[in-house]
């Protein structure tokens, strides 16, 4: 197969790039970026692999190299910005597509887009959106999950970062941005509602190597799209960061209104706060980020849990989902190729538009993880333990 890695130069595409050359079943990848120069030196560095100029922002030319494709691998962000204009443009060219997406609202338009979804059944393609760690293999878990109980009540996704694990990176900073501005969606009681991020349902959760940790409602796309497939009264999805109190930074920058995309008039001039605080971010020296942000209190770690709670025949059951590593990148790249991989494969019989929980088969989806490295705790409690 071939397969088309847009924004191949980045961190997530070029890891993704790399494990995809692994595979037998890939006869090429295709490092598609704007920074043609970067994905070159990086595909030098790869079998199987070559670099080519992609501009996600010129849409015929997008389609074109698509459509020369067997799956896409869609790894440009920020989401909200590129999110639906690139599952559009697969659609379109009839291509199997897989993307990160990790922000709810591009995340919602693309679901409920049933002139989309209908199209691409139509031309007999699968399009899987949110496919990487959180969203992604939280989905798939969820499912798994789901699966061995009769009915299902809560939903509960969390993850945690010490800020060592990537605070001082752009795309990071971006998207805790993003996913603590404003109110965010959570889906409660069987509807989905409005919170506030890093404020609203704070609970104590215990992760497989920092312990017990405070965790609170974030944006993210797992209430979103798990309701949509998957029965159950409740669906969170909760954050939390090690040290603590680096939380109160994004408090107050959401209360303060500083994260919020739409812009404001600054002396006759239109800014976006966002825009005004990542620049400003960007431009701290090491010595003053790593004070404020306190990289220097936990070692780097991302942890994730995932809790299915609901009834096994007439018991109270619940199975808990734990996986840790020194950061994100790996478990959201390893799984976005794993889902282009079985789309190769033909692994994925439904056609149309879907988050992972709504079409990736989770036993295969887990073996082959598994068979890559990522080692994930299964914990199973009955009525007796809860």
């Amino acid at each position: 197969m071939r397969v088309l890695v847009l924004g191949g130069a980045g961190t997530i595409g070029s890891e993704v790039a790399e494990h995809l050359t692994k595979y037998p079943d890939v006869d090429e990848v295709i490092l598609g970026d704007i920074l043609v120069d970067k994905a070159e030196k990086l595909a030098s560095k790869m079998k199987k692999a070559k670099a080519l100029k992609v501009d996600v922002t010129d849409r015929p030319s997008l389609i074109a190299q698509m459509q020369k494709a067997d799956v896409v691998v869609g790894c440009v962000g920020p989401y909200y910005k590129f999110g639906v204009p690139i599952v559009k443009a697969a659609v379109e060219a009839g291509v199997n597509f897989v993307d990160i997406m990790d922000d709810p609202l591009p995340s919602k338009e693309v679901l409920e887009d049933k002139a989309l979804f209908d199209e691409a059944k139509r031309k007999n393609i699968t399009v899987v959106i949110g496919l990487g760690s959180t969203p992604g293999l939280s989905n798939v878990l969820a499912r798994y999950g789901a699966s061995k109980l009769d009915e299902v009540e809560n939903i509960d996704v969390s993850w945690i970062f010490t800020t060592a694990a990537g605070v001082a990176s752009e795309a990071v900073t971006a998207h805790m941005f993003n996913v603590t501005s404003g109110k965010v969606l959570t889906y409660e009681n069987g509807n989905w509602k409005e919170v506030v991020p890093m404020v609203d349902g704070r609970e104590v959760q215990d992760f497989l190597e920092l312990g017990n940790v405070e965790v609170y409602h974030v944006g993210h796309p797992e209430p979103v799209t798990i309701p949509r497939y998957i029965k159950a009264k409740n669906v969170t999805c909760k954050a939390g960061m090690v040290p603590s109190e680096v939380v109160e930074i994004y408090r107050m920058l959401n209360k303060l209104q500083l994260v919020q995309l739409e812009p404001i008039n600054v002396k006759g001039v239109k800014v976006s706060p966002r825009d005004f605080i990542m620049a400003r971010f960007a431009s701290l020296p090491m010595d003053v980020a790593m004070e404020l942000f306190k990289f220097d209190a936990a070692e780097p770690l991302f942890e994730m849990r995932v809790a299915v709670s609901g009834k096994k025949g007439k018991n109270p059951t619940k199975y808990v989902y734990k996986f840790s590593d020194v950061g994100h990148e790996f478990a959201t790249a390893i799984s976005a190729v794993i889902g282009a991989i079985m789309l190769g494969r033909g692994q994925v019989k439904e056609k149309g538009v879907f988050a992972p929980e709504g079409c990736i088969e989770p036993e295969i989806f887990l073996k082959e993880i598994k068979e890559n490295g990522v080692v994930i705790q299964e914990m199973y409690q009955t009525s007796a333990e809860l």
